[in-house]
């Protein structure tokens, strides 16, 4: 039978509303593993570019390890997210994978703070020790760390809010509206906003 020739109308009403209710279903999934797997060709990509154009001596300097980590952390969390999804897509009554969920979390997290502090070291770059004085580094890099520091602090106080009321839920969706309800990440965005501006 070919499928260009069977009319909508010829599926059964039933089988119809089941395809139709699966569609809507694995339809984010979808979605969401096309946005990670764009993000992973685009991070390898950086990779190669960071690693083709950097020389020797390049390659050892904190600088370009504190870049190579960050992408690879982001590489980890777009893997995860896709593994995390693809599971959940395929079998959604099964609870959370809890473990897979609390790391994927924990380290989106804690790699904003990591990629935003390679930003501060560009800045100690900028203004070495040795030909600014010490009023003026303070000036500079006092409030940043302050901030930096703030930031840590809440993130670690929202990942552990969070895993404790990651343990309640059962599904996905319960996870989500937990987390999107806590008022930790809007206070982590206004600080991001702060340490960024």
């Amino acid at each position: 039978m070919d499928p260009a020739t069977v009319a909508p109308s010829s599926i059964p009403k039933p089988i119809a509303e089941i395809l139709r209710l699966f569609i809507t279903g694995i339809l984010p999934a979808i979605h969401l593993t096309i946005l990670c797997g764009a993000w992973i060709g685009v991070l390898v990509c950086i990779l190669l570019a960071l690693i083709h154009f950097s020389t020797k001596d390049q390659r050892r300097r904190p600088l370009f390890i504190m870049n190579v980590i960050a992408i690879c952390i982001g590489l980890l969390c777009n893997i995860l997210e896709i593994l995390r999804g693809t599971v959940n897509s395929v079998n959604t009554t099964s609870p959370n994978d809890r473990p897979t969920l609390y790391t994927l979390v924990s380290l989106c997290g804690l790699s904003v703070i990591f990629t935003d502090s390679i930003l501060l070291f560009r800045l100690v770059v900028v203004f070495p020790s040795e030909r600014t004085s010490r009023r003026t580094l303070l000036l500079i890099f006092g409030p940043l760390a302050l901030i930096k520091i703030g930031r840590l602090v809440t993130t670690i106080v929202y990942l552990v809010i969070l895993t404790a009321k990651m343990n309640t839920t059962e599904t996905t969706t319960q996870f989500y509206i937990i987390a999107t309800t806590l008022t930790e990440p809007k206070v982590l965005w206004g600080i991001q906003l702060l340490d960024n501006g």
